[in-house]
C-alpha cells in the first residue's frame, strides 16, 4: 500500500438492493453465527455472557422486523490475533473462523487504537468485525452490533440520529429505508457472498443496484457496476473489480468515480503508471474533487515524479485549503527536493495551524528542523576542511550538497563546479549541478550536466529526465 494513508475506495450510488424480493408471507430464516473474541475483549468480566446477551437482543429485533434469527453455532472461541490494524485483524478473523453455508463469522475486539471506527463489514460478505467501546453503554454497544449486521444486507448509514444506522447509533430502531433494504435482501445467500461471487450473481446484484432508476439508464448501470467493483475490491478480488470498473466506464465514458476507483485498483496491483492515467482522467472529468488530485499526487510521488506530485498536491490544497493532511503530504514531497526544505517546513507549520495536534505534521516538522540543523553544521564543518585544503574534493562536495539542501543554489553551484574541475568524472556532482541549474530555470546548463552525469555512470532519476525532456 501507499506510504500515505488516506486513500480509501469511493462508495457511490443508492442503497444496495437485493438479489430476490421477499414474499408477502415469510418463514423465519435462521443464520448461524461463528463467534470469536480477542484477548482485549476477553479481559472484561463475563465476556461470553455479554456476547450472548447482545446477540440475543439483536436477534429478537431482527426476528420481529425481518423474520431473521441469529443463532450462535458452537463455542465462542478465544482469538489471539497478532495484527493490530483493522484490515489485518479482518484477514486474521477469516482464518480463525470458517463459516459454513448460511453462517457468518463474527469477531469482537476491544483494541483501543482504531481512530474511533466501530467495526468492519463488507455488504454481501459473511464476515463482521465489531469494536467494543468501554465508554459506551451496553445498549449503545448492542445497537452497534445490530448496525454492523445490517450492513451485511446492504443497509447504509443515515443522518437520522434516531436510527440504528446512524454512524454513532444510540437507538435500536431502524429507519424506514433500512427496513426496506433488509426486507428485500433478507434471503441473500452469504455463502455466495462477494468473495465467491460468480458471473450470474454479479449480474443479479448489478440489476438490483440499478433498480433505483434514473433518467439515463447507461449512467445508472455504470454506477451499479462501479459499486459492485468497490465491493469486490474490498474483498481483495482486484481483477474482478477492474472488470466492473471498466464496464462502468464503457457504459458512461468520462465517469469520474469509476476512473478513480479503477486507479485505486491498479495502484493496489502495483501498476502505478496505469493508476496515474486513471487519476488524471478522473480529475479531468470532475476537477472539483480534491481527493482525485490527492491520490494522483500520491501515485506520482511513489513513481518518483516529484515535481508533478507537488503540482497535484497544490491543486488539491486549492480545492480543500483546510485539509491539514494534504499540506503534510506536500511537505513530505518538498523535503525530497533540493533547496525546498524551508518550503516543506512552511507547509508543516500551516498544517499545524489548521490542526494543532496533528501527529503527522508535528513529527515531520521536527524531522525537517533537525535536518536543517544538520545541514548548517555540515556547512561549518566543510568550510573548516576547505580552509585546510582548498582542493579537498569531498569537503567541496559536502559543502555544495549542504548548501543545495538549504536552498542556497548559487553558492552550491560554485562549490560543485569546483568539484568537477578537480574531478571531471564525478557523476554525482554533475547530477546535482543539473538539479541546481534546473531550480534556477537554466535548462541548457541542466541538460548538459545531466548528460555528463549519465556519461559518468550516474543515471539521473526519472523525474529529472522527464523535466529536461531527455530519453
Amino acid at each position: 500500500m501507499s506510504r500515505f494513508t488516506g486513500a480509501r475506495i469511493l462508495l457511490i450510488g443508492s442503497s444496495i438492493c437485493a438479489c430476490a424480493a421477499s414474499a408477502p408471507q415469510q418463514s423465519a430464516r435462521e443464520i448461524g453465527v461463528r463467534v470469536a473474541a480477542d484477548n482485549h475483549f476477553r479481559a472484561g468480566r463475563d465476556w461470553q455472557g455479554i456476547i450472548r446477551s447482545r446477540l440475543g437482543a439483536v436477534s429478537r429485533e431482527y426476528e420481529r422486523l425481518f423474520q431473521i434469527k441469529w443463532v450462535i453455532r458452537g463455542d465462542i472461541v478465544p482469538w489471539e490475533p497478532s495484527a493490530s490494524d483493522m484490515a489485518s485483524l479482518w484477514r486474521d478473523l477469516r482464518h480463525k473462523l470458517s463459516p459454513a453455508k448460511d453462517e457468518i463469522a463474527l469477531g469482537f475486539t476491544r483494541r483501543p487504537h482504531f481512530d474511533g471506527r466501530r467495526g468492519r463489514v463488507i455488504p454481501f460478505s459473511n464476515m463482521v468485525l465489531v469494536v467494543d467501546f468501554t465508554d459506551l453503554t451496553e445498549q449503545e454497544n448492542t445497537s452497534m452490533l445490530s448496525h454492523q449486521l445490517a450492513h451485511l444486507f446492504g443497509a447504509e448509514h443515515t443522518a437520522d440520529r434516531a436510527s440504528v444506522m446512524h454512524e454513532r447509533p444510540g437507538s435500536p430502531t431502524f429507519d424506514t429505508k433500512a427496513v426496506k433494504v433488509i426486507s428485500e435482501t433478507r434471503d441473500f445467500d452469504f455463502s455466495r457472498g462477494i468473495y465467491n461471487l460468480d458471473a450470474s450473481n454479479a449480474e443479479r446484484i448489478v440489476r438490483f443496484f440499478a433498480g433505483a432508476g434514473g433518467e439515463n439508464r447507461s449512467d445508472t448501470l455504470a454506477a451499479a457496476h462501479s459499486r459492485l467493483g468497490v465491493l469486490l475490491q474490498s474483498e481483495g478480488r482486484t481483477d474482478a473489480a477492474v472488470e466492473q470498473f471498466r464496464e462502468a466506464i464503457r457504459l458512461a465514458p468520462g465517469y469520474a468515480i469509476a476512473h478513480f476507483n479503477l486507479g485505486l485498483a491498479f495502484q493496489e496491483r502495483g501498476d502505478s503508471e496505469a493508476a496515474i492515467q486513471e487519476y488524471r482522467m478522473a480529475a479531468s472529468a470532475d476537477p472539483r474533487q480534491p481527493k482525485f488530485q490527492n491520490q494522483l499526487g500520491i501515485a506520482l510521488f511513489e513513481r518518483g515524479l516529484h515535481h508533478e506530485a507537488i503540482g497535484a498536491f497544490h491543486a488539491a490544497i486549492r480545492l480543500s485549503p483546510t485539509d491539514a493532511l494534504l499540506r503534510v503530504r506536500l511537505g513530505v514531497v518538498l523535503m525530497q527536493q533540493p533547496g525546498r526544505l524551508d518550503d516543506a517546513i512552511a507547509q508543516f507549520h500551516k498544517a499545524l495551524e489548521v490542526e494543532k495536534n496533528l501527529p503527522e505534521a508535528r513529527d515531520r516538522l521536527s524531522l525537517a528542523l533537525r535536518i536543517k540543523g544538520e545541514l548548517e553544521d555540515a556547512v561549518d564543518r566543510s568550510k573548516v576542511a576547505i580552509a585546510k585544503n582548498p582542493d579537498d574534493v569531498q569537503a567541496r562536495f559536502n559543502l555544495g550538497m549542504a548548501l543545495l539542501g538549504l536552498g542556497r543554489i548559487d553558492r552550491s553551484i560554485t562549490e560543485l563546479l569546483h568539484v568537477v574541475r578537480i574531478h571531471p568524472g564525478h557523476g554525482t556532482a554533475h547530477l546535482n549541478l543539473a538539479i541546481a541549474y534546473l531550480a534556477l530555470g537554466q535548462y541548457p546548463n541542466a541538460r548538459k550536466e545531466a548528460e555528463l552525469s549519465r556519461k559518468s555512470g550516474v543515471v539521473p532519476p526519472p523525474d529529472l529526465l522527464y523535466l529536461l525532456r531527455l530519453e
